[in-house]
């Protein structure tokens, strides 16, 4: 499933992931991730994605960063893009990530309706009552 989720995304959004990069989700997350690709669009049009994949916590982790500008360049010039970066860029790349890894929390990683955090079989993600039952786990809300 996680390789569908990787065409999926490449196709809607070719111009903002990095080459290569990683996608590591269910198909539950799929709208969680776009809306973060939208939203970090948004910020700034340099935005790129390296990765999206559950982490150890079970939530949605995103690695971005800026396209650094291309053609002859100097140290000098690294020095100036240094100076004059905008940090509240970062800031707001930040809030994108963490909206995300916390509405990642909350919704199932198989079928993306409401779910919580447990210690599934295949690793903490979240579930939900359904998913928890297909699985014969006693349903349970953010057991993890």
């Amino acid at each position: 499933m996680e390789s569908l989720m990787f065409n999926v995304l490449k196709h809607k959004f070719p111009d903002k992931f990095t080459t290569p990069f990683l996608v590591d989700i269910g198909s539950g997350w799929l709208a969680v991730a776009q809306n973060a690709v939208i939203d970090l669009s948004e910020l700034h049009s340099d935005i790129r994605i390296g990765a999206m994949y559950r982490d150890q916590q079970g939530m949605l982790c995103i690695d971005v960063g800026v396209v650094a500008p291309s053609g002859p360049r100097t140290v000098i010039d690294d020095l100036i893009d240094v100076v004059d970066f905008d940090t509240s860029l970062v800031d707001k790349m930040m809030d994108v990530i963490a909206k995300a890894r916390l509405v990642s929390a909350w919704t199932c990683y198989e079928d993306g309706k409401p779910g919580w955090l447990v210690d599934a079989p295949e690793g903490r993600r979240p579930l939900c009552p359904e998913c928890q039952a297909k699985r014969s786990m006693r349903v349970r809300r953010h057991a993890a």
